[in-house]
């Protein structure tokens, strides 16, 4: 059976990525207009990205009468080469991620998405072992700020298709932190261009998952589509999520197209209408 448009709107979250080159107040209204009640605020390379001016009281003030909430924020991680043990300038990518979580804390978010690393290609094995510690650092620094926010760190599984990469699964991710304190935020994209079971991913983070990422892909390139347009079982994904008693939302983390932006909120806005839940 489908979700009503009510709990539709009220469990899943659309990110600000989508409007990644529109001034965020202008975002959400979009937003809000096409009757999300919660956003993922976005803030690599813009919106609450802390490199960028934002009026935060003013932007808190239209939110509330927009009648839209601040869900989580997705930390910076692009051009900074997180994890990697050479080329990335760690104290700086860690202060501008706890700047970050600070400045989303005060518009109400209380999830921090963190990725734990965010360079491509491969790492000399000699380097992996340093690439860990590289990204234990990231999230050690996030989850101090957070703790000041009142706000969940969540870790992101990432995409290494051919090569080695630091925390490609969340079952990898749970054994490399195992402080409470710090959540998993599943990205079922990244999970299905992995190649991983989404439902032992699902298990493997359990009570610690705090935070899903979900768009669609064709399998083989990390697409950011809507779901429903790629080859993702969301059914299944719905069924393992009821097995651990998941509460929190769905991130609709939809790629920006140029041109585009309207047309893919209206199709993520009427997902009720069509989500395979139970089926």
């Amino acid at each position: 059976m489908s979700p009503d448009a009510g709990s539709f709107f009220e469990n899943f979250a659309i990110s600000t990525r989508l409007f990644r080159r529109t001034p965020l107040a202008d975002a959400v209204r979009r937003i809000a207009a096409a009757g999300f009640r919660w956003v993922e605020l976005w803030s690599d390379g813009c919106h609450v990205d802390p490199r960028h001016e934002l009026d935060v009281p003013a932007l808190a003030r239209l939110m509330r009468e927009l009648g839209i909430g601040a869900h989580s924020v997705h930390t910076p991680f692009g051009g900074l080469e997180l994890g990697h043990p050479v080329h990335c300038d760690g104290p700086a990518s860690r202060s501008l991620i706890a700047a970050a979580i600070e400045r989303a804390a005060d518009l109400g978010a209380r999830i921090a998405v963190v990725h734990p690393n965010s360079y491509e290609g491969p790492l000399d094995p000699l380097l992996h072992a340093a690439s860990r510690d590289e990204a234990r650092a990231i999230v050690g620094a996030a989850l101090e700020a957070a703790q000041r926010c009142g706000v969940r760190v969540a870790i992101e599984n990432m995409v290494g298709v051919g090569y080695w990469r630091f925390g490609t699964s969340l079952a990898e991710l749970v054994e490399a932190f195992p402080d409470p304190r710090i959540g998993f935020c599943l990205d079922v994209g990244h999970a299905t261009v992995q190649g991983l079971d989404i439902v032992s991913e699902v298990s493997a983070a359990g009570d610690r998952l705090a935070h899903l990422h979900v768009h669609d892909n064709d399998g083989r390139r990390d697409q950011h589509l809507p779901p429903l347009r790629g080859i993702i079982r969301w059914a299944d994904l719905d069924r393992a999520l009821e097995r651990v008693g998941y509460r929190g939302r769905r991130v609709l983390e939809i790629a920006f197209q140029k041109g585009a932006e309207d047309a893919l909120l209206k199709e993520a806005s009427t997902l009720w209408r069509r989500w395979p839940a139970g089926a």
